[in-house]
């Protein structure tokens, strides 16, 4: 009886252990550091991304985590690609159509249109007021610049869930 106990808690270890890997390798955690994407992600936030958001793609208003300039940037996509995307007194327009921007009321400078490519997305920080690196000034981002999505928080512990 005993040897099967032990071999039970050793394959349950194991199954544990590779469960760990796996997730792992797929999820990574984030700080927030700065104010570009607030009230959604305040500086300090923990937050969980998931590396493996290619099996189905980017959605618009998806918040993701991309490199530039050798740092890590967290902004909200906007502009999916072929789209054109536009920025007219403060008003967030798609292929030229005004639209329902509910993460924030109104955009800021620059204003401009951005033709977004068939491999990439226009991105914004949802505190616009803040003049963050975003698709305004970088472009829109490349799916090799994509690091991951974001998915969920889990610090501080009052704001802790899902996004």
């Amino acid at each position: 009886m005993i040897p099967r106990r032990r071999r039970l808690r050793r394959g349950a270890f194991a199954l544990v252990g590779l469960a760990s890997i796996l997730l792992a390798a797929r999820y990574r955690r984030f700080r927030a550091v700065d104010h570009s994407m607030t009230p959604v992600i305040e500086p300090g936030d923990h937050l969980v991304a998931d590396r493996a958001w290619g099996r189905r793609g980017l959605a618009r208003g998806d918040i993701v985590i991309f490199r530039s300039g050798g740092r890590h940037i967290i902004k909200r996509v906007v502009g999916l690609p072929g789209e054109t995307v536009g920025i007219e007194g403060g008003v967030l327009m798609i292929d030229r159509e005004p639209t329902a921007d509910p993460w924030w009321p109104a955009a800021t400078r620059p204003e401009g249109e951005w033709a977004v490519p068939s491999d990439s997305w226009f991105v914004l920080g949802d505190n616009r007021a803040d003049s963050s690196a975003d698709s305004r000034t970088l472009g829109p981002i490349r799916r090799p610049s994509v690091h991951s999505r974001v998915v969920a928080r889990y610090w501080p512990w009052r704001r802790a869930g899902t996004i």
